[in-house]
């Protein structure tokens, strides 16, 4: 049984020659030839073979079973992918999410994992100074961890058990509340049922048009919350919002939360990474007086899924409030204790998530970052500009961000219902067609495309191209 993983080198060589063949295929397949995903509905492709998993099968059948998971994957890296706040193909990420498998190790101790440790905290001091909480060569205190939804999570925690030291031993006070916007991300949410706040004492604040949290609701809302006698403890606020890509107003948050005590968190997991882009990380003027910052460098950093980051200003936050067991038998005394991250984490095994992100800035360094955040930028404004110029499309928000939300309107006129199910028609048909897929959102019972820039294989032309397509088909309708 000892020999059943065990290959040959005539087997390892065949495999790679198969995958090398495979991966320069798919690449070569990300262009506009081909479509982004071979739509397939979950009844049809449920009922293949290829889910039986009972009996082995030869290396041929894998080979074939490994051409049909990509033949039926979403094609990410394609450039006309932009469903989700992430895409693209990048190389060096890549070569280190093979490197990482390959070496397949833990997080848990410098011991098990000492190279990457370091890279970890590199990436960690680096981040921390754009954000603001550091000075230049500074340590910063931070985690990778499995997105920003724990990300999120893990602050709201961190924040507990600070302004409530017993609560991690004894369990956190009653009435405890927080706060976030109308616009936040469903994880605060779920991070309230997790930490055992209760989703009913998540409070969610009005926002103005635009998506920003209205920092005069916000204390009103605290005000409300301690006449009823409840303890308000945390405050998350929004960095690009989902949606509308709004930044809330940190500053004046910032005041507030020192005002009454509340622990002050941005959530920069999409829109963070502005902090690259000297021309525009003033959007997050005011985030450095924050006391935790979400950032996912898998969304705007291009790196593949998942790449994520809690920093904190205070050192030490991570190990006071996570710290706890396993002296025993895997945190020992030892020269480089002090370098193990285990202890600041709430899992035991954690992925080597450092390499890949180190990679991609070690090739293209700050420079090159920079120079991609501002295309996007340009993009953004350019196609702003085009669609609020045809009188098929209505621009529903003013973007202060990559979050371009709008509507296409039939040539004939049209109520408010009628424009709504077109649009939802217009998108499904889109989806099933395979050739572009971009996502749509809802407000006031009225759904519209959002189109965000985050594709880095994509050029002005081929988000034209997605535009052009939806009147291409209201035309073969038409409509």
């Amino acid at each position: 049984m000892n020999d059943l993983l065990k290959l040959s080198d005539a087997n390892v060589k065949q495999w790679l020659s198969f995958l090398d063949a495979t991966i320069i295929d798919y690449v070569n397949s990300l262009t506009s030839d081909t479509n982004v995903v071979n739509y397939t509905n979950a009844k049809e492709l449920s009922d293949s073979s290829v889910f039986n998993i009972s009996s082995a099968v030869g290396d041929k059948q894998i080979e074939k079973d490994i051409l049909y998971f990509l033949e039926k994957s979403v094609r990410t890296g394609h450039a006309n992918f932009h469903n989700q706040l992430y895409g693209g193909f990048n190389l060096w990420s890549f070569v280190g999410e093979v490197i990482t498998a390959l070496t397949s190790t833990s997080m848990a101790t410098y011991e098990i994992s000492p190279i990457a440790t370091l890279l970890e905290k590199t990436l960690v001091n680096k981040m921390s100074h754009l954000v603001g909480f550091t000075d230049a060569h500074e340590n910063g205190e931070g985690i990778m961890l499995t997105g920003g939804s724990n990300a999120n999570m893990v602050a709201m925690l961190a924040a507990r058990n600070t302004k409530f030291s017993d609560s991690k031993s004894k369990g956190a006070p009653s009435g405890l509340v927080a706060f976030c916007s109308k616009e936040a991300h469903y994880s605060f949410s779920k991070a309230a049922n997790i930490i055992g706040l209760g989703t009913d004492n998540l409070i969610s604040v009005a926002s103005n048009a635009n998506g920003q949290m209205i920092a005069a609701e916000l204390e009103k809302e605290i005000k409300r919350s301690l006449e009823a006698g409840k303890i308000p403890f945390f405050l998350g606020a929004t960095a690009g919002t989902t949606v509308k890509g709004a930044y809330d107003p940190f500053t004046e948050l910032n005041d507030i939360c020192k005002k009454y005590g509340l622990w002050f968190h941005v959530d920069g997991a999409w829109g963070g990474s502005v902090a690259l882009s000297k021309t525009h990380r003033h959007l997050l003027e005011g985030a450095q007086l924050a006391d935790s910052f979400t950032w996912d460098a898998h969304k705007l950093m291009h790196i593949p899924l998942i790449a994520s980051f809690i920093l904190f200003k205070k050192p030490g936050v991570l190990r006071e409030s996570h710290d706890g067991g396993g002296n025993t038998y895997i945190f020992h005394d030892y020269e480089n204790k002090s370098y193990d991250t285990g202890p600041q984490s709430l899992q035991c095994g954690r992925r080597v998530d450092s390499l890949k992100l180190w990679l991609s800035w070690r090739a293209l360094g700050d420079e090159g970052y920079e120079k991609l955040m501002d295309q996007h930028f340009d993009f953004a404004k350019r196609l702003t500009n085009y669609i609020n110029q045809n009188d098929r499309y209505k621009l529903f928000f003013e973007p202060t961000f990559l979050n371009i939300c709008f509507q296409v309107l039939p040539q004939k006129q049209a109520n408010q219902k009628e424009i709504n199910d077109f649009n939802l028609k217009l998108r499904e048909r889109l989806l099933k067609d395979g050739k572009f897929m971009v996502n749509f959102s809802w407000e006031n019972d009225t759904p519209f495309f959002r189109l965000v820039i985050a594709n880095p294989q994509s050029q002005y032309k081929d988000y034209i191209a997605f535009l052009d397509e939806l009147l291409a088909i209201a035309h073969e309708w038409g409509s």
